[in-house]
């Protein structure tokens, strides 16, 4: 899959990832493109089963650092720092620890916008999964993501469909959620969420959603907090096939203020 963000020359990236039995060497992992689309930075599994970093020079992939060897059937904690440009770097951490690092040298490597995950190794039977995705303009060394799905229906529930349509673990598009009305609102409960002392960086709404042909062409997510709606502004990349798309609150809507974690638990009992 593919995600698109404001292309930058500084991006740090945070992912969990996991394969059972990734036989097949020579395969992209992951892949981070430019503003052209080009794949101007990737990690391959390379022809002794290592994992390699390598950057786009403008004719070939140019391999930086060393060379990880990693488990097969485990969980890595990934967290990756790249500076384009003929004077940029790279570093990459596995469980919040800096294991390898080098120079990027080349002004081909200018920018990045998207970032691509492999889930198949070039048609071999070995999958790998990803998790905890996170792509920002400062070091995510130690992020971490609290998922809530939704449990019950909310107070506003004016769109078709229940939150039984919306609460797969496993994406299933069968099912949904619709409203063919301009503004209406539908807010899911959620349970009860404990967050570790910290910083919260922001609260995240993640919904998945398609337009038809005619009726409401724009869509914004909510946030229900002391019987209050608080929305966000218009979310982009909306288009006729189901897809993510993510309404971001870096501040508590109700006070403007920042997140802590108490405030943010009580800001996520309804959504939608």
């Amino acid at each position: 899959s593919t995600q698109a963000f404001t292309n930058a020359t500084t991006v740090y990236t945070h992912a969990e990832f996991y394969t059972p039995n990734a036989s097949t060497n020579g395969a992209i992992v992951m892949e981070w493109l430019n503003t052209s689309g080009v794949s101007v930075f990737q990690i391959v599994r390379d022809s002794s089963a290592r994992y390699q970093a390598q950057f786009w020079n403008g004719a070939t992939y140019t391999t930086i650092g060393s060379p990880l060897t990693l488990s097969n059937a485990t969980l890595y904690v990934f967290d990756f720092k790249i500076i384009c440009g003929a004077s940029g770097s790279f570093e990459w951490y596995v469980g919040n620890t800096l294991l390898t690092s080098g120079s990027i040298n080349d002004a081909d490597c200018n920018n990045i916008e998207r970032l691509r995950l492999r889930v198949g190794f070039n048609g071999g039977n070995a999958n790998c999964g990803w998790s905890q995705i996170m792509m920002a303009n400062e070091s995510t060394v130690g992020w971490h993501f609290y998922q809530k799905p939704p449990t019950g229906n909310g107070a506003n529930t004016a769109w078709t469909g229940t939150f039984a349509d919306v609460d797969e673990a496993v994406t299933n598009d069968a099912d949904f959620a619709s409203s063919a009305a301009a503004n209406d609102v539908e807010t899911y409960t959620g349970a009860a969420l404990s967050l570790a002392s910290g910083i919260v960086k922001a609260v995240v709404v993640s919904l998945r959603p398609k337009l038809a042909a005619s009726g409401p062409q724009n869509l914004q997510a909510a946030l229900r907090i002391g019987g209050a709606d608080y929305f966000t502004a218009n979310l982009p990349g909306l288009n006729s096939g189901f897809g993510a798309v993510i309404g971001i609150y870096e501040l508590d809507p109700s006070t403007v203020a920042a997140w802590s974690p108490a405030t943010a638990a009580a800001a996520t009992t309804e959504f939608g």
